[in-house]
């Protein structure tokens, strides 16, 4: 009996995580949650320069670059966001992270869609009967698996 209740406990509880949560720390304080936006504005947020890392040979190019132990990333333009994980780094737009799976659209206009552990990424994205679909499919859009 206590492993059913241990099993249905894991498979309940197992995408709940803290591991997750951001902190940021600025001159107003320390924010933490999942998703802790941080907007800059006045002259740093236009004068931000383009960058470039290095990893494992290769050469990454763009705004506020990220780097961890298993990839690279850079922000093509000023206004996306990025996401780290074991798996690595991507940058776009709208991105979306499950457990297993993370993944940003390559435009605005798209959005990312999550369910369980699937994600697509597109205009009016949605789960139907036949699993996720979108009206319009981003084909350029990254993904981390």
């Amino acid at each position: 009996m206590k492993y059913i209740v241990f099993i249905c406990y894991f498979l309940i509880f197992s995408n709940i995580s803290f591991a997750r949560e951001t902190c940021v720390k600025n001159d107003k304080g320390v924010f933490c949650g999942v998703e802790v936006l941080v907007h800059e504005s006045g002259d740093s947020a236009k004068n931000k320069k383009v960058e470039c890392i290095d990893f494992n040979g290769k050469k990454v190019c763009g705004y506020d670059c990220k780097k961890n132990l298993f990839g690279a990333d850079c922000k093509k333009h000023q206004d996306e966001m990025c996401i780290e994980s074991i798996k690595g780094v991507i940058c776009g737009y709208n991105c979306e992270q499950s457990g297993l799976i993370s993944a940003c659209s390559s435009r605005q206009m798209y959005t990312c869609f999550r369910h369980v552990d699937k994600i697509k990424c597109g205009v009016n994205c949605r789960f139907g009967a036949y699993g996720l679909m979108c009206d319009e499919e981003d084909t350029n859009s990254k993904f981390m698996k």
